[in-house]
Parts: C-alpha cells; structure tokens; sequence
C-alpha cells in the first residue's frame, strides 16, 4: 500500500506520531470505523498504552466519537472532516453517522484491508473511473453507480461505487498488465439477495473485463459455497488450466472409449466426472475427435476454449472473518483462496 508522505505528514501535524497517522489514514479511507482490537493488531502490540494513546487523542480532540454497542464493543468514528482534508478525502461520506449494519459491515472491509496492506488499492471514486477508462476505454456509463436528486434546482448527481468496497491491483502471473481485484464484504448472514444485487449491479463492468480476481469477504462460511455458485451463474470464464485439464479428459476418454479401463484410477473416474460437467457437449465432442485424429493443436486447442468462454479468465476467492466484526481479535481470519470452475 503507497501512501503518500504528504497524507502522513498532514495527519503529524494535528499531533499524532507516525504510526497513529498510518493507521489513521487506512482506516478513514476504508472504513471511517476502528475498534481497539484491530489498532493493536495493526501495530503489532498487546492491547493498553498504545491505543489508549490513540484514543484519548482522537476523543480530546473532537476528530472522533466513541460509541457503545452490545457486550461492551466499542467502536471509533473518525468523523472530523479536518482529518479527511488532510488526506484530501474532505468530501468522503464515512464522515457522516450510519446504521449499525452499515458499521459491521465498514469495519470487516477494515479488517480484510488490514490483512492485505501490499497491494496498492484504487482508493477512491476518481481514481476507479479513471483506472477503468485509462486501461480498458470503459466509459461511465457501464460503470456501477447511483443516481442522487438534486434539491430544488440542483441538478441530480451521478456517483459511481458507492459501496467502496476494497479494491487493488495485481501483477498476476501471464498477464503483462495489473489485474484489478474487487471484493464483496458481506457481514450479515443470508448471501442471496444482497450478493446477487452486487453482482447484476456490477455486471455491466464485468462483462468488459477479459481479466479480474474477486473475493468474497463474509463472516459466515457456508455462505462460501453459495456465494461462488451464484458468481458462476452470472459471470462466465474460462476454467484455471483449462487446457492442461481438458487435454487429460481427451486421454481418460480415450482410454474408455478404447476398452482400457485397467489404466484408468479411482482418481481418474472422479476428475473424468467432474470435466463432464465442465466440458459438457459441443464444441468439447468436435474437439475431442479432431484431437484423437491429431488434426488439432493444443494452440488451436486454446483459441478454442477462449472463443466459447469469450476470453474470459476470472479467479473467485473467499476470506472468512470473526463472527461480529464489532469483537475482532488476532488471527481471527484466514484467506482461502479458490478458482472459479464453469
């Protein structure tokens, strides 16, 4: 994560050590919500003189509020729009005071982000719409946004990524680009609706991008299986080692359709029974017939899968957090990443 010293220096400057002003600055641009917990995590020290230091001055100085909610959970607001002018954000609108699920929901992006401080993140609204217009000509319009009305005859207002999910950028492997990463922070308990909401929201964009990882960030596991299942319905991509595993079907097949089934494992009828699944029908059969003939290269082999799944190559992944991100504690999370199967 690049911060620019320019950020830190002007949070120093309101009195508070570097640090202070480093977690500060993660924290008002992903969150606008902390607890305690998560400070020490971030600072790597036990829990007393740090964040009470922290908090007295924030609390002193009016930059934040204190509130209290079930089990003695304190959360701090970062609310004082003297710090978001400090790292230029003056017009976020974490500043302002939200619903309590809206709070659960900021703090678990806080968490995931504290858990992921390398990559460098498309922090803010600017700079979303113009990494998409500069690296893909992807206009405005087919971005994700919502429309606010005006008062009286102030004209209406498009804004675009309001849900300011954590988003960042990677060198993945095979690719020559950065490859954008977007993430779901989901907090409550039932994926269906919401879930299901983002992504048709976000489907205009989606379907412009050749290349994206996305994660899935919930405090409840078994909406993991669910969440991936409605994710494959909606956007379509080509498997991971799509050609090595297709090719090892075309072998297994071979082999049954040429009677040599002592050559064939246990492991063997388990993958041949999933790439069924995957590899179901045309333009797979053709293929396999051109390949048994060896009329067909593994190049062409590959233009192939890339013309029926459009060139798509997508990875899904799931992060699993505490229970109620009002109670985070250390290690309370691990990353599981997973690939998207068609």
């Amino acid at each position: 994560m690049n911060i620019k010293p320019a950020h830190l220096e002007a949070l120093q400057s309101l009195g508070y050590t570097e640090r202070e002003a480093r977690f500060m600055y993660i924290a008002a641009t992903h969150s606008g919500y902390f607890t305690q917990r998560q400070y020490t995590r971030f600072t790597a020290t036990v829990r007393g003189r740090p964040v009470t230091d922290l908090t007295a001055k924030l609390l002193g100085r009016r930059h934040a509020r204190e509130e209290t909610y079930h089990h003695g959970g304190r959360v701090y607001h970062l609310f004082a729009r003297v710090l978001y002018r400090a790292i230029t954000k003056e017009h976020i609108r974490a500043r302002h005071r939200h619903s309590l699920e809206h709070i659960r929901t900021r703090l678990a992006a806080l968490e995931f982000v504290l858990s992921n401080l390398q990559p460098d993140y498309l922090e803010t609204e600017k700079e979303k719409v113009e990494f998409f217009y500069l690296n893909y000509a992807i206009e405005p319009t087919h971005l994700p946004n919502k429309v606010y009305k005006g008062h009286a005859n102030s004209p209406n207002t498009t804004r675009y990524f309001v849900d300011k999910f954590p988003m960042f950028l990677t060198q993945d492997s095979g690719s020559y680009e950065p490859v954008v990463t977007f993430t779901f922070v989901h907090a409550g308990r039932s994926v269906q609706s919401s879930f299901v909401t983002h992504l048709d929201w976000y489907s205009g964009l989606f379907a412009r991008l050749k290349r994206f990882n996305f994660v899935y960030v919930g405090t409840e596991q078994s909406n993991f299986a669910t969440a991936e299942v409605e994710f494959t319905k909606r956007v379509r991509t080509t498997p991971p080692n799509a050609i090595q595993r297709l090719i090892r079907y075309f072998q297994l097949r071979e082999l049954e359709d040429t009677k040599q089934y002592s050559k064939i494992s246990l492991t063997d009828l388990e993958f041949i029974a999933q790439a069924q699944k995957t590899f179901a029908r045309e333009p797979f059969d053709s293929l396999y017939h051109r390949w048994r003939k060896n009329e067909i290269w593994d190049s062409e082999i590959s233009q192939e899968l890339n013309n029926h799944y459009g060139g798509k190559h997508v990875n899904f992944a799931t992060s699993l957090l505490a229970q109620d991100p009002l109670h985070f504690a250390q290690n309370s999370w691990f990353y599981r990443p997973r690939s998207v199967t068609a």
